[in-house]
C-alpha cells in the first residue's frame, strides 16, 4: 500500500513523464482505493507508513548503517560491494516492518519509471508476488499488484472451520524473500538478471548474525497451529497455490504466505490437539496424525444395554429402565418413589425388598442384585408430606377451588392436635381439596366428619385415601347423606388401624348386614355406632348367621344400636349374636313406645350376661325407652349377679314407678353392683306418675341410704322425677353421704340431679 501511495504522490508531483501516459494514474488510484478497502475488511491499518527500501546503492549503504547497534559489532569496518535491488544477497534479511507507524517517512530516491519502483518486496505480503523475464510496464505492475490482491482475496474466504497452519517465522521470511526474488528486475537496466551471491560472499559475518538475531527477537517462539473445530470428522484443506499466469512459484515452496506471518505474534498461538501442521519446510519435524477412533464407533448410553426393573409400591407396579450399569439400590428406590408420587401426589420413602423377603443394601449396583425379570416389593418406611395446611393452599390454586379460612384453621390445628373436625356441610367440589390433602398423612389420628351432608360421591373421593393414613384410628361419618352404597365401598378396604367407626344417623337400610359383617371381618374394630340407621328386625333376614359369626369373633367392645325399631324379636336375635367382649352396650329405643312391654326382654339379657367367666365385661348399660315397667323390672334385674363390673345404669323414659325403684335398689345393694350412675329421667308430663304411691317415699329413703352406706357402693349421681315434697326427703340422704361435696340441680325436662362435685 506503501508502495502505490509513493507513485499515486508522485505521478500527480509530475516527476516523471511515464505517469502522463494515458491509463497510469487512473489504474494506480484504483489499485491503490482496492488495496486500502481489503485493508480495511482484512482489520489492518491504513495510516501505517511502513519504512521503505531505495534502489540506489548510495541508500542501500545508509539502511545498512542504520541498523539498530545493538545487534551488529562496531569494532570492525568491513568494505561492502554495492549491489542492485535484485542483487541483494540471499543470507542479507531485509528490513521487518515496524508495529508502529514511522514518525518521520524517508523519502525515497528518484526513479527514472514506475517500473523501477514496483521492484521492491515486503516481508508483510501474503502471497508470493509474481515473476517476469521480460520488462515490465506500468500497466503490467499495476495487474501485478491486482493479481496479488486477488490472492489475498481468496485466502480471507477460506472456510473458517478450517485449520489454520502457522509456520515458523524465521522460515516464513527466509522463503518470502527467497520468492521475492523471482520477480524483482534489476533497477540499472541490465537485461540478464544476476544471481543472488551467497552468505559467504560477506565479509561481516557479524552482521549476518545480528540480523538472524534480530529475526529471533522478533519471533523468539515458534508458533503452533491453531484449531477452530473440534470436530474429528473435518480433514485439512491444503493452502491454495497462486494461478496467477504472471507468476512463476519454484518448486518445494507450495504454501501461500499469510500476512500474520510476517507480523510478529502478540501471544503464543493456542496449540491443536486433534491435527498436526504440515511441514513448513523439509527441517521441520514431522508428526504422525494420530488416528481417531469415528463418531459411531464411540459407546453411547443409547447402545449399551438397558436393565428393566419391576418395583411393586402399595399394591401398584412400575417398570423402571435403568439406562447405566453403575445405579445403584438407593437410585432405583428413589426412582420408584418419584413415579409414585407423579401418579398419586404423595411420595413415600421406601426400602427395596426381593420376592421373597430379602432386604437390598442401598448400595448395592443395581445389575448385582437383580436377577432376570424378578419383580422387588418397595416397602413404605414413612411418607414424606408437606404441612395439610400448605397442601390445601396448593390443591385448591391447582384445581381453581375456592380456599376457605376456616378450613386452613382447622388444618393448622391438625398439625399439633393429630385430630382433624369439620362440621360444616361440605359439598363435593370443596370436599375433594381437603380430602386430597389427607392422603399419606401419617400424623392424624382422628377424623371427624359429622353434620357434614356428605353423600354416596363425596364420600367415594375419601374412601381411596384411607388406607394412606396408616394411623387413623377413629372416623366419624355420622349424621350425614350416606347409603348402603357408601357402607359398601367402605367395607372393601382395609383399614388396618382404625378401631372406632361411627356411621350413626345415615339411611342405611335393612340391607346392610352383609356389609356390615365384611366390615368387622376385615378390621380391628372395637368401637361401632350404629344408631339411628333405620334398621328394623328385617335387618336379620338375610346373613344373619355369617353375621353372628363375625361378631363373635371380633374385638367389640362399645356397639351402639339405639333408636333403631329391632322390636322385641330383633332385640332378641341381636342379644344372640353379641361378643362376649363388650363393655358399652346401648339398646335405647329400640323397642317402639307404642309397643307392649317386652316380658322375655330380662330372659335374653340375662342369657347373654351369664356366658361371663364368672362376670360379664359389661360397665356400661342403657336400656332406655323399652317401655319397661315394674312388672318386667324383677326379671332384668336378674341379670345384675352377673354383672360385677356395672358402672352405669340408665332406665330413663320407661313407665316405672316409685316401687319398681325400690326394687331395683334392693337389687343393687343384695348383689353389690358397683354403681356409680343410675339414671331414671322422665318428662315432665309423667314424673308424676312416678310419685304418684306416697306410701312407698320413705322405703326410697332407707334403700337409698343404705346403698351409699354399703361399702361397695360408688353412687355419684342419680337422676330422678322432680317432685317438690318427696324430692327434699332424698336430697337430705344424699347431702348426708356426701357432705360438702353433694350437688343438686335440674336437668331440661324437670328431672332433679343428684350428684358429687
Amino acid at each position: 500500500m506503501a508502495f502505490l501511495r509513493d507513485h499515486v504522490r508522485e505521478g500527480r508531483e509530475g516527476k516523471c513523464e511515464d505517469y502522463q501516459l494515458p491509463g497510469v494514474m487512473e489504474r494506480l488510484e484504483a489499485a491503490l482505493a482496492r488495496t486500502e478497502r481489503e485493508y480495511v475488511r482484512l482489520g489492518l491499518t491504513v495510516d501505517t507508513s511502513y519504512p521503505v527500501d531505495t534502489d540506489s546503492g548510495l541508500l542501500e549503504e545508509e539502511e545498512e548503517s542504520e541498523i539498530d547497534k545493538t545487534l551488529r559489532c562496531s569494532s570492525r569496518q568491513v568494505s561492502v560491494p554495492e549491489f542492485t535491488s535484485t542483487q541483494r544477497p540471499t543470507g542479507q534479511a531485509r528490513r521487518e516492518v515496524s508495529r508502529s507507524p514511522s514518525p518521520v517517512p524517508r523519502r525515497r530516491s528518484k526513479s527514472p519509471s514506475p517500473v523501477s519502483v514496483s521492484r521492491r518486496a515486503y516481508s508483510h505480503s501474503r502471497s508470493p508476488s509474481p515473476s517476469t523475464s521480460r520488462p515490465i510496464s506500468p500497466v503490467a505492475a499495476t495487474q501485478v499488484y491486482k493479481n496479488a490482491m486477488d490472492g489475498i482475496r481468496s485466502s480471507s474466504t477460506r472456510s473458517v472451520l478450517q485449520p489454520v497452519t502457522q509456520v515458523a517465522r524465521r522460515n516464513t521470511v527466509g522463503q518470502v524473500e527467497e520468492e521475492m526474488d523471482d520477480w524483482l528486475e534489476d533497477d540499472l537496466g541490465s537485461e540478464k538478471k544476476r544471481k543472488r551471491p551467497s552468505e559467504e560472499t560477506f565479509g561481516d559475518t557479524k552482521k549476518v548474525k545480528s540480523l538472524s538475531s534480530r529475526r529471533e527477537n522478533l519471533s523468539p517462539t515458534p508458533a503452533f497451529s491453531i484449531d477452530l473445530t473440534s470436530s474429528p470428522t473435518l480433514r485439512q484443506v491444503p493452502a491454495k497455490v497462486s494461478t496467477n499466469k504472471l507468476s512463476k512459484a519454484k518448486k518445494g515452496h507450495q504454501y501461500q504466505p499469510k500476512i500474520y506471518q510476517s507480523l510478529p505474534p502478540t501471544r503464543p498461538a493456542s496449540p491443536s490437539f486433534l491435527f498436526n501442521p504440515p511441514p513448513s519446510s523439509p527441517s521441520q519435524s514431522v508428526t504422525p496424525n494420530i488416528p481417531l477412533p469415528r463418531p459411531s464407533t464411540l459407546p453411547t448410553p443409547s447402545t449399551l444395554p438397558t436393565t428393566r426393573v419391576r418395583v411393586s409400591v402399595v399394591g401398584e407396579m412400575f417398570l423402571i429402565p435403568v439406562p447405566h450399569p453403575d445405579h445403584t439400590v438407593r437410585w432405583l428406590a428413589g426412582e420408584a418413589s418419584a413415579r409414585y408420587y407423579r401418579q398419586f401426589g404423595s411420595e413415600p420413602a421406601l426400602r427395596l425388598t426381593t420376592s421373597d423377603g430379602a432386604g437390598l443394601d442401598p448400595g448395592d449396583l443395581v445389575t448385582h442384585v437383580v436377577q432376570g425379570t424378578e419383580p422387588l416389593t418397595g416397602v413404605v418406611t414413612s411418607w414424606n408430606c408437606k404441612p395439610a395446611e400448605e397442601r390445601y393452599r396448593d390443591t385448591c390454586k391447582d384445581m381453581a377451588r375456592p380456599c376457605f379460612r376456616n378450613i386452613c384453621d382447622r388444618l393448622s390445628l391438625m398439625a399439633t392436635t393429630n385430630i382433624l373436625s369439620i362440621n360444616i356441610p361440605l359439598k363435593k367440589q370443596h370436599a375433594e381439596p381437603i380430602f386430597h390433602c389427607l392422603k399419606s398423612n401419617t400424623g392424624l389420628r382422628e377424623l371427624h366428619l359429622s353434620r357434614c351432608k356428605l353423600t354416596d360421591p363425596t364420600l367415594a373421593l375419601l374412601v381411596p385415601l384411607l388406607p394412606t393414613l396408616s394411623y387413623l384410628s377413629t372416623l366419624d361419618l355420622s349424621q350425614n347423606l350416606l347409603s348402603l352404597h357408601s357402607l359398601q365401598v367402605l367395607s372393601t378396604h382395609h383399614l388396618s388401624s382404625l378401631s372406632h367407626l361411627s356411621l350413626s344417623s345415615n339411611p342405611l337400610g335393612d340391607l346392610s348386614l352383609p356389609a356390615l359383617t365384611t366390615l368387622l371381618s376385615t378390621g380391628p374394630i372395637t368401637s361401632l355406632q350404629l344408631s339411628r340407621c333405620l334398621f328394623t328386625r328385617s335387618l336379620f333376614q338375610s346373613g344373619r348367621p355369617d353375621f353372628a359369626v363375625a361378631m363373635k369373633q371380633s374385638k367389640l367392645k362399645v356397639l351402639d344400636f339405639s333408636h333403631n325399631e329391632f322390636g322385641e324379636i330383633g332385640l332378641e336375635i341381636l342379644l344372640k349374636c353379641l361378643p362376649s367382649t363388650l363393655t358399652s352396650l346401648d339398646l335405647t329405643a329400640c323397642i317402639s313406645s307404642t309397643s307392649t312391654s317386652p316380658q322375655n326382654l330380662g330372659n335374653h339379657l340375662s342369657s347373654y350376661c351369664s356366658e361371663g367367666n364368672p362376670d360379664c365385661d359389661l360397665t356400661s348399660l342403657s336400656l332406655s325407652c323399652l317401655s319397661l315397667t315394674d312388672s318386667t323390672l324383677p326379671s332384668l334385674l336378674s341379670c345384675l349377679p352377673h354383672c360385677g363390673r356395672l358402672s352405669s345404669l340408665s332406665l330413663s323414659h320407661n313407665p316405672i314407678t316409685a316401687s319398681g325403684m325400690v326394687t331395683l335398689l334392693s337389687s343393687l345393694v343384695d348383689h353389690s353392683v358397683p354403681l356409680t350412675r343410675l339414671e331414671c329421667a322422665q318428662l315432665k308430663t309423667t314424673s308424676h306418675n312416678f310419685w304418684a304411691d306416697k306410701t312407698v317415699v320413705a322405703e326410697v329413703e332407707d334403700r337409698l341410704e343404705s346403698l351409699l352406706a354399703s361399702n361397695c357402693s360408688r353412687l355419684e349421681l342419680l337422676i330422678l322425677p322432680d317432685h317438690v315434697d318427696q324430692v327434699v326427703s332424698l336430697k337430705k340422704v344424699w347431702d348426708k353421704a356426701w357432705g360438702s361435696r353433694s350437688s343438686h340441680s335440674r336437668d331440661g325436662m324437670g328431672n332433679v340431679v343428684l350428684s358429687v362435685q
